[in-house]
């Protein structure tokens, strides 16, 4: 009886942890592959889920954000949520992880300033109207309306003498989407109640002020 008790509760595990990644799994736009990093940030750990697509036709990739989550409720966070993201936004851009998304994609950065070498480009794609959701005690911020109301950068990238990465702004900063009419309010709400969530409300990214 005992061995029957242990199989259904491994069983219903499995199926409970195979629903949430593939709950997390669907929140990418279709051409894009999810990525969960662990960050320090400020002194407090945050799971972050990025989308990211791989442009099978060029050397140019997207990064988009899609879930930020405190992983310990009981840190206390000093920072803004925009200056959370802001921080996301560093690290996607830094060295270190352009070279963990290049070799994902197959992708080599090109020598700045050599004639007739082939540009690489990142699309920075920022979600700005987004909520708060309070499941088993952990505050998540996940977009509203995805996809539909963002802030668009592309960066210009190549290698230095040094080996370090040269990031120039090609395009943007550009809106796309009507933020007056689905998240007008800037005013970051207070943590829902369990199982609860909150209205959307925008937060900076580089197209600020809006």
């Amino acid at each position: 009886m005992k061995t029957i008790h242990k199989i259904l509760f491994l069983s219903i595990f499995m199926l409970i942890a195979s629903s949430n990644f593939e709950l997390k799994s669907q929140v990418c736009p279709t051409g894009f592959t999810p990525k969960f990093k662990i960050l320090n940030i400020n002194g407090c750990d945050y799971e972050v889920e990025i989308c990211y697509k791989c442009d099978v036709t060029g050397p140019y990739n997207s990064l988009r954000v899609v879930g930020i989550t405190k992983l310990v409720p009981a840190c206390v966070q000093t920072w803004s949520i925009d200056q959370i993201t802001n921080y996301i936004w560093d690290y996607l851009l830094s060295k270190d992880f352009i070279d963990e998304l290049f070799d994902e994609c197959d992708n080599l950065i090109p020598p700045c300033d050599v004639p007739f070498t082939v540009d690489y480009y990142i699309e920075r794609i920022e979600d700005i109207c987004w909520y708060k959701k309070n499941v088993g005690g952990l505050i998540h911020y996940y977009p509203c309306y995805s996809g539909q109301v963002y802030c668009q950068t592309i960066w210009k990238i190549c290698r230095l003498p040094n080996n370090e990465y040269r990031k120039d702004l090609y395009y943007g900063p550009s809106v796309s989407g009507n933020i007056n009419t689905v998240c007008p309010s800037s005013t970051v709400p207070a943590d829902p109640a369990l199982n609860q969530q909150t209205d959307c409300f925008n937060i900076p990214t580089l197209c600020s002020p809006y």
